[in-house]
Parts: structure tokens; C-alpha cells; sequence
């Protein structure tokens, strides 16, 4: 399964959860009374808001914008009990050029309007832009409707999840995510969807662990609400363990590569430091050499030097041996030839 579900998908799930027209009227005159009061949730106490009665003149329009939105109309279809027969039926036929000219002669005069009353229009604009697929601007009607103080709390953590769905749809992950997670904080029970439709966001945001224990949530608050998991919750989850697997490969891969960086620069440290030591014993050698081949070339010349005296105390000797054996056989030849005369 591929990181990024298909958009298509993820916009049926998102927009799954979206209000339909009757949902808002009946949330409309659910606000009506003026009910004071306070709902705890983790500790927490909130206060309703007071100010619940629409306006008279606020409130004739909106009854015209639910009539216009929910208008029908009567076709006729095929008869699934009687083959080529046809009956009636009702099919929803809203009339939204109605509707908006009436949000806009309430949005002309908006600033004479209170704050529960804004509020509830914005609720309008904001369904009005969402059936056209115009997200932008319905984004824009829930961001203004949640910035009037006078909003009732089912109208504001409506349009929380609504709004947190269209930036879903948007792929605005993180404000998205944001927006779920200040619901859940705030209404008073969260269902197995809401927990899915964060899990699937978290998936798409990257972050596999998040994702994985949303929808693990999920599955587990389905059963108990006594309905089957979707399949593709199972699906996802499948999905992050795979994604958290590459993860935890890539992390053991940089570590081990680092590791063997380390290594390497240790052992170049170590063969440089050889390389040091083995240069400096060269030196020595070498040295040393030059000593000796000093000493033998004094050697040699001293040995040069003996011989040559050598030679020239033998050539002396030489010399004086022969003078003398010269001189003897002078002499030896002179007495001789004396005794010849005498005779």
C-alpha cells in the first residue's frame, strides 16, 4: 500500500461526517431555548452560551433558507415489485439560489445581528459552499462562525470536525489533525469514525506510530459500539507496521553506517600513527647507516694510510738493505783485488 491513500477515498471518508440540511435545522431548533448550564468532560467545566433565541426577524429567514434547502421534488421510477410499472418518489431538490439570496440579505446586515444569530448563518454559508464544493469559502463560514462568542457548543464542535474535515480534504495535515484533536477534547463522546478518520490523517501526515495506535482506537471502539471495523482500517494498520519496519531498517542502516564510519576513521588514526612510527624507525636505520659507512670510510682511510706507510718503511728498508750489501761487495771486490797485486 502506497504512503499516500488515494485522494478520492480519503475525501469520501472525510466528508462522510459532514452535517446534511436536516442535521442543521434540527441542530437550529435544538439551540432555540435559553439554556444555561455546564458539561464536564476530563475535569474540565464549560459553560453554555445564554444567548439560544434567534431573533425574530433572524429567525423568519432561517425557516425560509430550511424550506429552500430541503425542498423536494416528485419523479417517477421504475417499480421494483412490478416489472414496467413506475411509481413516485420524493428526491431531495434543494433550492440553493433561494437559500443564498436569503444568507445574503442576512450577511448585508450582519452587524445589527447578535452573535448567536451570526453564528447560525455562518452554519448556513458554510453548508451552502460545502454542497457546491467550494471548500475555501466554506472553510471561511466555520472559521468566522467559530470566532462568534455566542456560539452554541453543538454549532461550534460541529463546525470544528466539519472544518477539520475540509482541511483534510485540502491536505492541510497538521491543522487538520489539530482541529480533530480540540473536538475530541470538547464534545462528549468520541466515536470509532472520528478515531479513524485521525488515524488516516496521521498516516498521511507520516506519522506511522500515531496512526497505527488511532486505529488500533478505532477498532477497538467499533466492536464496542457493536459494529465490524471497516476493512480498511485493518488495512492501514498493515500499512504502518510495514512503514514503521522501513523506518526502523533505515535507522539500523545509519547506525551501522555510522559505525563503520567510525571504524574506518579509527583505523586510519591507527595505520597513520604506524606510519609515523615505521617513518621515524627509517629515520634511525638510516642514521645509523650514515654512522657506519662514516666509520668504515675512516677505516678504509686509516687502513689506506697503514699500508702506504707500510710500503714506504719496506721500500725504505728495501733500500738501505741494498746500499749496505752494496758497500759489502765494494769492499769485498777491493780487498780481492789487493791481494792480487800482492802476489
Amino acid at each position: 500500500m502506497p504512503k499516500t491513500i488515494a485522494r478520492s477515498t480519503f475525501v469520501i471518508l472525510a466528508l462522510g461526517f459532514t452535517l446534511s440540511v436536516t442535521d442543521l435545522s434540527a441542530q437550529s431548533r435544538a439551540d432555540e431555548p435559553s439554556i444555561g448550564g455546564s458539561s464536564q468532560k476530563s475535569g474540565k467545566t464549560r459553560s453554555y452560551k445564554k444567548a439560544r433565541v434567534l431573533q425574530p426577524s433572524t429567525a423568519k429567514k432561517i425557516v425560509k433558507i430550511v424550506e429552500a434547502l430541503e425542498r423536494q421534488k416528485t419523479v417517477m421510477v421504475p417499480d421494483p415489485l412490478n416489472e414496467g410499472q413506475f411509481i413516485e418518489k420524493e428526491e431531495d431538490d434543494p433550492d440553493f439560489v433561494e437559500a443564498k439570496e436569503i444568507l445574503t440579505e442576512l450577511l448585508n446586515r450582519r452587524d445589527e445581528m447578535r452573535s448567536y444569530d451570526r453564528s447560525v448563518m455562518w452554519n448556513y454559508w458554510g453548508y451552502i459552499y460545502f454542497s457546491a464544493e467550494d471548500y475555501d469559502s466554506a472553510m471561511g463560514a466555520y472559521e468566522n462562525l467559530l470566532r462568534e462568542p455566542e456560539a452554541t457548543v453543538p454549532l461550534r464542535t460541529a463546525s470544528l470536525l466539519t472544518l477539520a474535515q475540509l482541511n483534510l480534504v485540502k491536505e492541510n495535515w497538521d491543522k487538520g489533525i489539530a482541529l480533530i484533536l480540540q473536538w475530541m477534547d470538547e464534545v462528549e463522546k468520541v466515536t470509532a469514525q472520528s478515531w479513524s478518520l485521525l488515524g488516516q490523517a496521521y498516516f498521511q501526515l507520516g506519522d506511522f506510530k500515531k496512526s497505527r495506535s488511532s486505529m488500533q482506537t478505532a477498532i477497538t471502539m467499533a466492536e464496542e459500539e457493536g459494529y465490524k471495523p471497516k476493512e480498511n482500517w485493518y488495512v492501514i494498520i498493515a500499512a504502518c507496521i510495514g512503514e514503521m519496519k522501513k523506518e526502523i531498517e533505515k535507522v539500523c542502516e545509519q547506525a551501522a553506517n555510522k559505525k563503520l564510519e567510525e571504524f574506518n576513521l579509527l583505523f586510519q588514526d591507527h595505520l597513520s600513527s604506524l606510519m609515523k612510527s615505521l617513518t621515524s624507525s627509517n629515520d634511525e636505520i638510516g642514521a645509523k647507516l650514515k654512522q657506519n659507512d662514516d666509520k668504515i670510510s675512516l677505516l678504509n682511510t686509516d687502513v689506506q694510510n697503514s699500508i702506504a706507510k707500510t710500503k714506504l718503511d719496506c721500500a725504505n728498508k728495501n733500500s738501505a738493505t741494498e746500499e749496505a750489501l752494496f758497500r759489502k761487495i765494494e769492499s769485498h771486490f777491493a780487498e780481492n783485488i789487493i791481494k792480487i797485486k800482492g802476489i
